[in-house]
């Protein structure tokens, strides 16, 4: 939460019941949402009569506190939003975001389709780091909780292997898919499962 680092008489406040105005709450949240102009930039946006896809990082900067986000008011006025922190090019970083989303499914599963889509982050397929088996996994499940596709390697230096992955039109179609519903995990048997059209 880089942007606390500005705001020190509320770091670390949580002293809600004597400094309610700039204790670590609710309230304190949604004024930092107003002063980072999320509602306003969307109605900026929407004047424009233009399909403009807006996106923020409003639930990533409240990812120590997910029980703070407001999304009535996050689906409301965005149309993609991060929610946890940038990947890494690495297998570790990949399931740490996996895991969040696991862990979070819940809630993202009420927010997620058409209008406003969660971003767990880009691909890392084609990136030396990340094998070809890593690469169809994460591919696989982001397609599954049907959010963004968004590649992060040079498509001019993409193997075959890569290009085949990023480009499969039956992943793609479920991510795709019409409905927009986010796949859920469930633990026994262990497997997600996503309604389709």
């Amino acid at each position: 939460m880089g942007w606390m680092s500005t705001m020190p008489p509320a770091h670390c406040n949580i002293d809600c019941k004597n400094d309610p105005d700039n204790c670590m709450s609710e309230t304190f949240y949604k004024k930092i949402a107003d002063i980072l102009g999320y509602p306003r930039m969307a109605q900026a946006l929407n004047k424009t009569g233009r399909p403009i896809v807006f996106g923020t990082e409003w639930a990533a900067k409240l990812a120590e506190a997910p029980w703070l986000i407001n999304y009535t008011l996050l689906v409301n006025n965005c149309n993609v939003d991060r929610i946890f922190e940038d990947i890494k090019t690495n297998w570790f970083q990949i399931m740490l975001t996996i895991d969040w989303m696991i862990l979070n499914q819940d809630q993202y599963i009420k927010v997620n389709g058409p209008g406003y889509w969660n971003d767990p982050d880009t691909f890392q397929a084609g990136f030396a780091q990340i094998t070809l088996d890593q690469a169809r996994a994460q591919m696989s499940i982001w397609s599954i909780w049907s959010v963004p596709l968004v590649m992060s390697a040079d498509l001019r230096n993409l193997s075959a292997g890569s290009f085949e992955i990023l480009t499969n039109k039956n992943v793609i179609a479920v991510d795709q898919d019409p409905l927009g519903i986010m796949g859920r995990m469930i633990k026994e048997p262990r497997m997600t499962i996503k309604p389709i059209i």
